[in-house]
């Protein structure tokens, strides 16, 4: 136990964590007071310096001393309950992500056109006179990216809002608690594992500003039909798991899902040569 407190890597990451969280909560807090005192711009120079150097403790913490490498947690390898939770999670946060992309879709489209028929010919008229109608395929190349919006769900609970009202928070939160539970040291389990406990507190902080109405607004009805905790809202029926499916990227999650696969089985491969 005295090597995992005495440990710099582990030290690091922690009091930098704890230091960024801490920072970010007091300058959101205060944000009207501390910018009616020193002006918008200051305030956010302020912002960015202080997470600046929060972050800097993390990422020397884990480079220099946590980088697969100090004290080990658990064996993951021999665990399977946390390596498929931690792939699931991971899934989870890269599909979250992939919903705020373009809708990926085929860089082809092939649409049906109807073919004009020649009057003198038996056959085409034979046909038209049963109800068929003589159609040719055109095939056109197009943009693999659709930035085409539903302009009917403006200022309407859609997509990812009927999971969590904070989709960007928990987004980051599921992938870096399933990158922790895919790792055996605890330098790395600590550093990817305090993104989910960033996501707990900051969404919970934002919906609290919102109510009071600093930073943005979170009316009652908005409140009523959703929830910050992720997929709440729909197990309590406020929300519809049907239209989620309907609304979702489906290309793009199944992009994400491959991806996290791939990320998956090379963390857990690499464990297996260690």
């Amino acid at each position: 136990m005295s090597y995992f407190i005495q440990h710099k890597g582990l030290k690091l990451i922690t009091y930098g964590w704890i230091g960024f969280i801490a920072e970010n909560l007091l300058l959101s807090h205060n944000r009207d007071i501390i910018i009616q005192r020193i002006g918008d711009k200051k305030y956010h120079i302020l912002y960015s310096l202080l997470s600046t150097f929060t972050c800097g403790f993390v990422s020397y913490g884990y480079f220099k001393y946590g980088r697969r490498q100090g004290p080990i947690w658990f064996n993951v390898q021999r665990n399977r309950l946390l390596r498929w939770s931690g792939f699931i999670l991971l899934s989870t946060g890269y599909v979250g992500f992939s919903q705020f992309f373009p809708k990926f879709q085929s860089p082809f489209a092939i649409q049906p056109v109807e073919k004009e028929t020649n009057s003198r010919s038996d056959g085409g008229r034979e046909l038209q006179e049963k109800g068929f109608k003589l159609r040719e395929w055109n095939f056109h190349p197009r943009c693999p990216l659709d930035f085409k919006t539903n302009h009917d769900l403006v200022n309407e609970v859609s997509g990812l809002e009927r999971v969590t009202r904070h989709p960007a928070f928990w987004s980051l939160g599921f992938t870096g608690v399933g990158l922790a539970l895919t790792t055996m040291y605890a330098c790395e389990t600590v550093l990817f594992g305090m993104f989910g406990v960033f996501a707990l507190i900051g969404s919970a902080h934002q919906d609290y500003r919102f109510r009071k109405g600093s930073g943005g607004s979170l009316s009652m009805d908005m409140e009523a039909q959703t929830s910050n905790i992720p997929f709440l809202a729909l197990l309590l029926e406020r929300q519809s798991w049907k239209k989620l499916i309907n609304e979702l990227k489906l290309t793009n999650a199944s992009l994400a899902l491959f991806l996290s696969w791939l990320i998956y089985a090379r963390r857990i491969k690499k464990l297996s040569l260690q």
